[in-house]
């Protein structure tokens, strides 16, 4: 009987040894994931001041952007009527001072000046003392 004892004490020695050490081994682990989970919580929180950090950045940003809008002017409008820029023009108005009084572009200033300007209405006086027309067929452009 002694010896079922001390086998019995022996098997339990042994028991006791595996499980101290499974217990040591998990001990470890969780040691182990709670530095990682350390870890994950630090590298969270400054990733999370970044995002602060730039969200602040980013409204600053729209304020500063709005108050530009905002301080912008609008543009001015000239509403001057165009019969009184061709009238101009038949004066003897230049194309630019067509653009200047009348706020308009280069182009349409010049497209006025060529078809209502001084020069264009001495010309249509000629053609029509020489008889031609606007849609006949005109000896200078050809």
């Amino acid at each position: 009987m002694a010896r079922n004892d001390q086998d019995d004490q022996h098997r339990e020695s042994a028991s006791v040894r595996l499980l101290t050490a499974a217990v040591d081994r998990l001990l470890q682990r969780v040691e182990s994931q709670q530095a990682q989970i350390h870890e994950l919580v630090s590298e969270l929180k400054s990733q999370s001041s970044a995002v602060v950090l730039q969200g602040e950045r980013l409204m600053a940003l729209e304020a500063h952007v709005t108050g530009l809008v905002a301080a912008e002017p609008e543009p001015e409008v000239v509403e001057q009527p165009l019969e009184e820029a061709i009238s101009s023009a038949a004066q003897g108005l230049s194309t630019e001072e067509l653009v200047s009084r009348f706020g308009l572009s280069e182009a349409e200033a010049r497209l006025i000046h060529l078809v209502h300007g001084a020069d264009a209405s001495a010309a249509g006086r000629s053609r029509q003392l020489a008889g031609g027309s606007l849609t006949g067929t005109d000896a200078s452009r050809g």
